[in-house]
């Protein structure tokens, strides 16, 4: 797969350069070696941030000789076939109301279309290449496409690529076969899809659930309208305009997210740029994360960059061993910023007009304000602590936002 958007292949490590005791929890993050030319498809199961158990597609690990050739690795250019066969498969079935569709499979990309029929189509196109027209034959016979409707599951639908065992002759450090799903159906269709090692594209907006997952691809969404959705990234890479409501987990991969309404986000060593949201909770280690425009925002993060264009209401965050976590600006009348903070800068940005009262605790730190821009409450200093309790700015003649710092082993600044 070759994208503008490559995956991150070992997380955004720089801090760990700068504090030693970092090193072991950096080496953590870092896929696992590729081993015969297998990149195994899963993140570690001991990461706190996939704790939930993960789909069967996604834990199957090389087993048999079909896995022992690598997989399906980058097309060599070098290489040559003589030999292509290519099997297509149509089927239609009734959407009805609702009618959920899943589909699971690897190796090639996903494509899937809105319609305003009541249909769900699907098309499978597969190819096998090989240097002899007996072998591509055999490889294509290995490959087979259920479609089926599960049992215990009334009016689900699933679609699953089924690989048999590759014969030995057969196997190859080219990419030698691939199967390609381009599916129709209605925007209102409850969907499912599951990917490895390739790419999945959504051409129309969805007003039903969508949960996507891709492993070592792409994913293009149109809207997601739909009340529930779920994207799960693991060494990809992505883009969605907009997402009504989102669980998001990303690992070691690049996201950028337009607009949304309400998401969870769980990343690990991935690149975050969102526009703006109106309600974001955030658990991020390594990786930079650049937000837009964020009403509400709660969390943690570690080891990275954060940043953040605008806090419109309020802010509640857990900041350890970050080299930046900036605020640019604040809505004029936000709320609250209640940050807990450890070995790490705290930049907040103030717009001209802003005022607001704050609480600063440090510890083994630094306080860096403008003094002619404040009005000292209360304040204690020594050695080790800095508390300052104060008017920042003009007293607002309704109630004003709130500051509340506690750090340790940091430097925090209050700028204009």
């Amino acid at each position: 797969m070759r994208s503008i958007l490559r995956p991150l292949t070992h997380g955004a490590l720089a801090l760990a350069a700068l504090v030693a005791t970092t090193g072991p929890l950096a080496a953590q993050t870092r896929p696992a070696a590729v081993a015969a030319g297998y990149a195994p498809p899963c993140p570690p199961a001991a990461d706190r941030y996939w704790d939930q158990a993960a789909d069967a597609l996604f834990q199957q690990q090389p087993d048999g000789p079909q896995q022992q050739n690598g997989g399906q690795p980058e097309p060599d250019n070098n290489g040559t076939f003589t030999a292509e066969k290519t099997r297509k498969i149509t089927r239609t079935f009734k959407a009805g109301a609702g009618r959920p569709l899943t589909v699971e499979t690897r190796y090639g990309r996903v494509q899937v279309n809105t319609w305003t029929r009541d249909e769900i189509k699907a098309e499978v196109n597969i190819v096998a290449r090989a240097d002899e027209d007996d072998k591509a034959q055999r490889l294509l016979d290995m490959i087979q496409v259920l479609m089926q409707e599960p049992a215990g599951q009334e009016g689900a639908l699933l679609m699953k690529t089924q690989l048999g065992e590759m014969p030995k002759e057969c196997w190859s450090r080219q990419r030698i076969y691939e199967i390609n799903y381009t599916i129709w159906m209605p925007k209102s269709t409850p969907l499912k899809v599951r990917n490895s090692f390739g790419d999945v594209s959504l051409t129309g907006d969805l007003t039903g659930n969508a949960d996507l997952a891709v492993c070592y691809g792409s994913l293009r969404t149109g809207r997601l309208d739909g009340p529930r959705n779920s994207v799960r990234l693991n060494n990809g890479a992505a883009v969605l305009p907009y997402a009504r409501q989102a669980t998001i987990e990303a690992n070691h991969s690049r996201l950028r997210l337009e607009e949304a309404q309400t998401v969870e986000l769980r990343n690990n060593g991935s690149d975050i740029d969102m526009g703006t949201v109106q309600s974001l909770a955030v658990h991020s280690k390594y990786g930079d994360v650049n937000l837009g425009t964020v009403y509400n925002l709660q969390g943690s993060t570690g080891y990275s960059r954060f940043s953040i264009d605008k806090v419109g209401e309020q802010l509640d965050m857990k900041v350890q061993y970050c080299p930046a976590f900036e605020v640019r600006t604040t809505g004029r009348n936000f709320r609250r910023i209640s940050l807990d903070g450890g070995y790490s800068t705290i930049l907040l940005n103030f717009p001209d007009d802003a005022g607001f009262t704050f609480d600063v605790n440090s510890e083994n730190g630094k306080v860096l304000m403008d003094k002619r821009l404040v009005k000292v409450r209360s304040e204690e200093n020594s050695p080790s602590l800095t508390e300052m309790q104060g008017q920042y700015g003009a007293a607002q003649a309704k109630p004003g936002g709130n500051v509340n710092i506690k750090a340790r082993y940091s430097s925090v600044s209050f700028n204009r």
